[in-house]
C-alpha cells in the first residue's frame, strides 16, 4: 500500500475533526460568554441583587431571550400579559399616549407591575436598533415570587419607594406576599407610577458583579 494514499486518507479524517473541534469549544466559550453577561444584567437588576450566583442561574434558565429588530413593539400601551421583562441589549423608546417620554437601555426592566396586578401596561416600549430581552412569563414570575421571597421583598421595597416618591406611605409588611404585592401595583397604578424602571448606573453595575462572584455559589 502506498504510504502517501494512507496519510492523505488519514488527513482526510483528522482536518475535519479538528475544525469540528475547534467549532464546538467556539461555541461552547460563546455560550459561557453569553451566560455571564446576562448573569451580570440580571444582578445589576434592583429585584435580582440580592439573590447568590445559584440562585441567579436558576432564575437565567427560567427566562427566554427574544430579539426584536428596529420599530418592533416589545409591549404596547394597553395590553395585558406577555410577562417581565429585561432588557440586556440594545435600546427602546418608551411612549405613553404617543409621546416619547423616556429611553431605556441594558439593565432596565418592566412589565412587573402588569404580571402582578393583572392591568394593562402602562406604555408602548419599541426598539430603537437591534433589541435582546430576557422574557419570564408571567406564571414564571409568580412562581420564582413564590419561590424565592428575597425577590418579594426586593419588589415590595421597590414599589413602596416608587410610591413614596409619589407622595403616598406604605406599612411595612411582616410578610410579603404577591396579594400584597398586587395592592401596591394598583396604588401605583392611581398615582400614573410607569410600569418600568431604567438601568442602575455602569459603576454600581460591576461593583455589584464583583460581589457576586466573591460570594460564589
Amino acid at each position: 500500500m502506498d504510504p502517501w494514499i494512507g496519510a492523505g486518507s488519514v488527513s482526510a479524517w483528522v482536518v475535519p475533526g479538528v475544525i469540528f473541534l475547534v467549532v464546538i469549544v467556539a461555541c461552547a466559550l460563546g455560550l459561557l460568554w453569553i451566560r455571564s453577561e446576562h448573569l451580570e444584567t440580571l444582578h445589576a437588576v434592583p429585584l435580582f441583587s440580592g439573590l447568590s450566583r445559584r440562585e441567579l442561574m436558576s432564575v437565567l434558565r427560567s427566562t427566554s431571550g427574544v430579539g426584536y429588530e428596529r420599530g418592533g413593539e416589545l409591549v404596547k400601551e394597553g395590553e395585558t400579559g406577555k410577562g417581565f421583562f429585561v432588557l440586556t441589549k440594545g435600546t427602546a423608546a418608551v411612549s405613553v399616549g404617543g409621546t416619547q417620554v423616556d429611553t431605556i437601555g441594558p439593565g432596565s426592566y418592566f412589565g412587573e407591575m402588569a404580571v402582578l396586578d393583572g392591568g394593562p401596561r402602562t406604555a408602548t416600549i419599541t426598539a430603537t436598533g437591534q433589541v435582546f430581552v430576557l422574557h419570564l412569563a408571567p406564571a414564571t414570575l409568580s412562581r420564582i415570587l413564590d419561590t424565592y421571597p428575597t425577590i418579594a421583598r426586593q419588589i415590595d421595597d421597590e414599589l413602596t419607594r416608587r410610591l413614596a416618591s409619589a407622595g403616598e406611605q406604605v406599612a411595612p409588611a411582616d410578610r410579603v406576599d404577591r396579594a400584597r404585592l398586587a395592592d401596591l401595583s394598583e396604588r401605583l397604578r392611581k398615582a400614573r407610577n410607569p410600569d418600568w424602571a431604567p438601568a442602575p448606573d455602569a459603576k454600581g453595575r460591576w461593583l455589584g458583579l464583583s460581589k457576586l462572584f466573591a460570594r460564589g455559589t
